[in-house]
């Protein structure tokens, strides 16, 4: 095989990375505003040469300037399309699970929407599968543009001082800083969007799952004064990149843009995460398994010789290519193996996955696969930093 891409950088190396680089949490906290996450994502971005992630941003020019560029676009597209929302908004995301009677749910929201009654909830699909029944999706409001207002100025002020604090401190190469200024716009734009749907809004709870690259989301709710609620959405490990953080941000966990509360299947996991300085135990919500999916119906004794993997998202090359060696490895051995990939639920290149991989014979299946199936008849399971590991237990 070739030499490991940069894609696959151990979370062990980007914390190291991130506690030496941002240990000065005062170069990127303001008065109102911790951005440690927004740097952290550019700090990854960096570290891993992702020049896709890089975008143009003006924070050069005066902020009024950028505030009437912001104006004339919403003149020009529209303004956002926003509905009527409930007391409680669910922000999904889209993984779901087939009924035996053919009825596509919410694998994450499910009981969670029934037990909250939906009299009283707004429920939002953000993508995935387009036969998941919803109150509204989310490209149909998002069409448009927002329009800045007084808290728009606000956070743009603070943003523009960090970035000048980061440059002045002389640590960052020109290069580094371009991917902050970068992973800054993509906050702001996001920042913008939510704040216009909560700002007028009746919303006093947010739903979602994963806290991380929802820091625009999480800024607007704050500013509007709404509650966040996360939901875990599979494994939590004290390795991980985007929980349990070092002592070291302790002192700017309230203004860093971490939820309100995290609902969690039980109590090991709220041990996980007592281990970081991100969370004060009035914050960890046990709840229990709240994941609507029944148990499969299939006799886990039974086992074949599969090797499961699972794809995340967005990354068709590294898959593909590990996929590909594998399966020749296999072949040349005679070992008697089969392998089936699962694409994410959101992944675009489902083409790219089925025209490299089929001819090799391997088998590429998406939403219309089981995954509970799979894994009840796979031996063995590969992936990187995957719920489905969560899902492959007991099984």
């Amino acid at each position: 095989m070739s030499s490991r891409p940069k894609e696959f950088l151990a979370f062990s190396e980007l914390n190291r990375a991130l506690e030496s680089r941002f240990s000065d949490t005062s170069l990127y906290t303001g008065s109102g505003y911790s951005f440690l996450k927004v740097v952290q994502h550019a700090l990854s971005y960096w570290m891993l040469d992702s020049r896709n992630k890089l975008s143009a941003d003006y924070f050069h020019l005066p902020s009024f300037l950028i505030l009437t560029r912001y104006r004339l676009r919403a003149l020009l597209r529209g303004r956002m399309r926003i509905p009527e929302f409930r007391k409680t908004l669910v922000l999904d995301e889209g993984r779901v699970y087939t009924t035996p009677g053919g009825e596509v749910k919410s694998m994450y929201f499910d009981k969670i929407i029934d037990a909250v009654g939906r009299g009283d909830l707004t429920h939002v699909k953000m993508g995935g599968h387009a036969d998941l029944k919803c109150d509204h999706k989310w490209s149909d409001i998002s069409v448009g543009a927002p329009m800045p207002c007084a808290g728009s100025r606000k956070m743009l002020n603070e943003i523009k001082d960090c970035l000048r604090r980061l440059r002045a401190s002389g640590l960052f190469e020109e290069r580094e800083l371009q991917y902050i200024r970068s992973a800054f716009h993509v906050f702001f734009e996001s920042y913008l969007v939510y704040l216009e749907l909560f700002r007028k809004s009746k919303v006093s709870n947010v739903m979602f799952s994963v806290h991380y690259h929802k820091e625009g989301m999480i800024a607007a709710a704050r500013d509007c004064g709404i509650r966040t609620i996360e939901i875990q959405h599979g494994l939590i490990s004290a390795n991980d990149f985007y929980y349990v953080y070092s002592p070291v941000f302790s002192n700017i966990r309230e203004k860093a843009f971490f939820p309100d509360y995290i609902l969690l299947y039980g109590p090991y996991w709220r041990d996980v995460l007592l281990k970081g300085s991100e969370w004060q135990s009035s914050q960890l919500i046990v709840v229990g398994n709240y994941l609507a999916i029944p148990e499969p119906k299939v006799d886990i004794s039974i086992k074949e010789n599969i090797i499961f993997i699972g794809a995340q998202k967005n990354l068709p090359g590294p898959f593909i290519e590990y996929t590909l060696w594998l399966q020749k490895l296999i072949s040349e051995k005679g070992y008697p193996w089969r392998i089936v990939v699962k694409t994410h639920p959101l992944e675009k290149a489902i083409d790219e996955y089925r025209k490299s991989l089929i001819p090799a014979g391997v088998e590429v299946v998406g939403n219309e696969a089981n995954l509970l199936e799979i894994l009840s008849r796979a031996r063995i399971q590969i992936s990187i930093y995957s719920t489905t590991f969560y899902d492959a237990l007991g099984l």
